[in-house]
């Protein structure tokens, strides 16, 4: 299985102490947002869990625990880092902070595993094409040679966020076209693969590649293994092309109040949330009630049978500097 910490909330970011206990237990809980009583169980060791995949805004907290993590797991991670000032990600770190986080990240991990995501795209008054443009290329500048993929996608509508960014709105074709066509010249120019995620519309004609953050080739392709698709079970953007996989987080819970969060209804509360939650507990930023009912969740293999004793070559952290530095 895919295991994704997180598509709900940044645990390196927030919960890292939380993810290392839940290691060491080698078990966590998943509460279904769909079904709130309905509790999953799922193992969190490395011979049932594929792929890994960390996704954050911040890697400060996570770096000292990543050794381990690259040791024992397929590992996939994701570092998202836009133009956006504090005006639209109030506990973000400042972009140059954590272009210096996600580089030394690729240090460690090598980067065929590290992913710069740059999204969502969306234009206000404050950011527009040429704001856009210049902090990207100020990035890819700093990032050049370090990491070679860099994957966008556009702000998506949900009903969280026309709640709580209502000046947003989703950019027409023409601006996607330019924003985009302006983000390939300069990725070229730096030596940086650009991928588009949960788009249907093309842009090949401009150099850009259209797959999944999470699809079967990129996971395969960053951690050398062969991954059967499983395709995603509903619930996905048009255009997504991502895996189905099993999310270790909560809704609710990350505190860096992004205006155009999708995974936070009240910034409040996530930040209330938490404050309050317990480093040790199976479940983030919860407990087990008393109608709760635990479950077992499927943990489907996606490797092909003959590639299952590839755990330590593909974990083992050779690409990077990770031998030198643990």
């Amino acid at each position: 299985m895919i295991v994704n910490a997180s598509g709900r909330t940044d645990i390196p970011a927030f919960y890292a102490e939380w993810l290392m206990n839940r290691m060491e237990a080698g078990w966590f809980y998943s509460r279904n947002p769909r079904y709130p009583t309905q509790v999953l169980r799922y193992d969190f060791d490395p011979a049932h869990i594929d792929v890994l995949l960390l996704c954050s805004k911040n890697w400060g907290p996570m770096l000292a625990y990543l050794p381990t993590l690259l040791r024992r797991f397929r590992l996939v991670l994701h570092a998202t880092i836009t133009a956006y000032g504090s005006d639209l990600e109030p506990l973000v770190p400042p972009v140059d902070e954590a272009c210096e986080y996600l580089l030394e990240v690729a240090s460690l991990a090598g980067k065929r595993r590290v992913v710069w995501r740059y999204d969502p795209l969306l234009f206000t008054e404050a950011y527009g094409l040429k704001e856009h443009l210049a902090i990207f290329d100020h990035l890819a500048a700093k990032l050049q040679g370090k990491v070679d993929l860099c994957i966008f996608s556009f702000l998506e509508m949900y009903r969280k966020v026309r709640r709580n960014f209502p000046q947003a709105r989703p950019l027409e074709a023409w601006e996607r076209e330019a924003l985009v066509s302006g983000l390939a010249k300069i990725a070229q120019k730096r030596e940086i693969l650009l991928q588009s995620c949960g788009t249907t519309q093309s842009f090949s004609h401009l150099g850009v590649r259209a797959s999944g953050c999470a699809s079967a080739e990129r996971l395969g392709e960053a951690t050398g293994c062969v991954i059967k698709p499983n395709g995603r079970k509903g619930g996905e953007r048009k255009g997504c092309r991502c895996m189905d996989w099993r999310d270790m987080g909560a809704y609710d819970t990350c505190p860096h109040g992004c205006l155009y969060c999708y995974a936070n209804s009240n910034h409040a509360l996530a930040r209330k949330r938490w404050q309050a939650h317990d480093p040790l507990s199976p479940m983030l930023c919860d407990q087990l009630g008393a109608n709760d009912q635990v479950c077992q969740g499927r943990m489907p293999s996606l490797l092909l049978p003959r590639q299952n004793s590839l755990l330590d070559l593909c974990s083992s952290g050779k690409e990077g500097n990770l031998e030198k530095k643990a």
